[in-house]
């Protein structure tokens, strides 16, 4: 795993500058997620990655699932159908997985925008 010294580095470097309440700059967060990800397709585990650069595995699992979580929001078009499909429990599953029954159209769209 080529980098993850360097991470390790870069890591104790702001854990020494900052003490106790230390936090990853947002950019360097961001490039070890990037090459996190590549990593973790080559089969290694979340783990075994954070071990490495001297992270724990809470924190990288954390970092990961955010950036898989921005995505851009897809186009739809809605169409009822029948007269009332919309009022009476429309079914959603959005990219990430969240599963919505039930809900009006408005409840829905309220719902996924929290998220």
């Amino acid at each position: 795993m080529e980098k993850a010294e360097e991470y390790r580095e870069r890591l104790s470097e702001h854990r020494a500058r900052d003490g106790e309440n230390w936090r990853t700059p947002p950019a360097l967060r961001e490039e070890i997620t990037a090459w996190a990800s590549e990593v973790r397709s080559k089969g290694y585990g979340v783990r075994t990655i954070a071990r490495e650069i001297g992270l724990s595995p809470s924190s990288l699992r954390r970092w990961l699932l955010a950036k898989e979580q921005v995505r851009e929001f897809l186009r739809v078009r809605v169409s009822p159908g029948r007269e009332g499909a919309i009022r009476t429990g429309l079914s959603v599953e959005s990219p990430g997985g969240y599963r919505l029954k039930g809900l009006s159209l408005d409840e829905a769209v309220e719902v996924l925008r929290r998220l």
